[in-house]
């Protein structure tokens, strides 16, 4: 798991742990994880800096973990031409049930998502009323879409998926999330 810097180096709560090496599956676990981190390097980097990098705009936020998930899909189908909507479906399928506990209704998720992309891609200032608690959630939801496609990627056990879905992060996220999907 990435982490924020700003605390001494190698202490980690257990708080603050999702999973552990063991419920990875060990050395083998660690192993898949870096065959597909090197496999998404660069969409896995654009992630983790929209997630530490300071000063960034949820807005950032939000298009960068979008372009991230797109660039996983079209990786992952070998296909140039998929545009968002089926990069969604695919990443979406790929992260199961537990993304479907996230955000509720993935279909208006992913509508919610690509009007939002749009949005800030093309300067369409749709939503200036849209406050930055739901951005900041539209945000971490894109970000733990991406997660999850990845750790699906690296063949992680089921017990990862486990232990996401019950940490206080997710449980914290989940309603706030299907909140904002269900007011579009």
């Amino acid at each position: 798991m990435a982490r924020d810097t700003s605390e001494k180096p190698g202490i980690i709560h257990p708080y603050q742990m999702l999973f552990t090496f063991d419920d990875l599956g060990g050395i083998e676990g660690l192993a898949g994880w870096m065959e597909a981190a090197e496999r998404h390097r660069s969409t896995l980097g654009r992630v983790m800096a929209s997630k530490y990098r300071e000063g960034l705009f949820m807005e950032d936020r939000i298009f960068h973990r979008v372009a991230a998930i797109e660039a996983f899909a079209r990786d992952r189908i070998g296909y140039r031409g998929v545009k968002l909507p089926g990069a969604l479906k695919h990443c979406r399928d790929l992260a199961g049930n537990e993304f479907v506990d996230l955000v509720g209704d993935v279909e208006k998720w992913s509508q919610v998502i690509k009007s939002n992309r749009d949005d800030i891609g093309h300067h369409y200032g749709r939503r200036p009323d849209q406050g930055g608690a739901q951005k900041y959630v539209l945000a971490e939801s894109a970000y733990w879409l991406f997660i999850l496609c990845m750790l699906r990627e690296a063949k992680a056990p089921q017990s990862v998926f486990e232990k996401i879905k019950n940490h206080s992060e997710w449980t914290w996220l989940a309603p706030k999330v299907q909140a904002v999907v269900q007011a579009g």
